[in-house]
């Protein structure tokens, strides 16, 4: 199969059974450049997700170099688990698949925090996703570790979103809310200081 449309309408084509992602690549190959490289070198945090695991976010770390210069930065790293799995790419995972997958394709990372949802998910929705796409909301199987945070938030977007017109493929109904996301990191950028007196 090739290209990004490919492995959505496959998702959707319901007379095709799902199968695993077992591996993707790019091509032609291309190169990180400087300027991504030295920006990579500089930043404080380097934030991962949210997004198609398959056709949105790995592929930024088939760039030969990508993910050698990711591994290497001293920047801290967060990934922002998905609200929910996508049929055809990631039926059933739960937190520690995306971490998994994540590893797969960058040897050697460092996550230093992890982001999942703890806000709920309206079970119209849910049951809307589970009868129309076979899909659910991503389980989490993680704990924090002595190198990775795991920060559990309310960061679900409440709005529901419905296909536009220019949509050739079904979206999601549910997105992370931009707003609550972005306080859930300002506190693991700038954390909250008790003094003791």
């Amino acid at each position: 199969m090739s290209g990004e449309h490919e492995i959505d309408a496959l998702g959707q084509n319901w007379n095709f059974p799902v199968k695993r992602i077992v591996k993707i690549w790019s091509t032609p190959k291309s190169r990180i450049t400087k300027e991504v490289r030295r920006a990579l070198e500089k930043a404080d945090y380097v934030i991962i997700g949210p997004g198609d695991l398959y056709t949105s976010v790995l592929p930024n770390f088939l760039v030969t170099g990508m993910s050698e210069a990711l591994v290497k930065s001293w920047a801290k790293k967060i990934f922002i688990v998905n609200l929910i799995t996508k049929r055809g790419q990631t039926d059933g995972f739960k937190a520690s698949d995306f971490i998994h997958e994540l590893r797969k394709y960058i040897k050697g990372l460092r996550l230093d925090y992890i982001l999942i949802n703890s806000g709920e998910i309206s079970k119209d929705v849910v049951g809307w996703y589970q009868k129309t796409c076979e899909v659910e909301p991503v389980k989490n199987d993680l704990k924090s570790s002595s190198s990775t945070k795991v920060i559990f938030a309310d960061i679900v977007s409440k709005t529901q979103y419905g296909k536009t017109i220019s949509d050739r493929i079904q979206r999601s109904l549910i997105r992370h809310d931009p707003e609550k996301l972005g306080k859930a990191l300002t506190e693991i950028f700038y954390p909250r200081h008790i003094l003791l007196c």
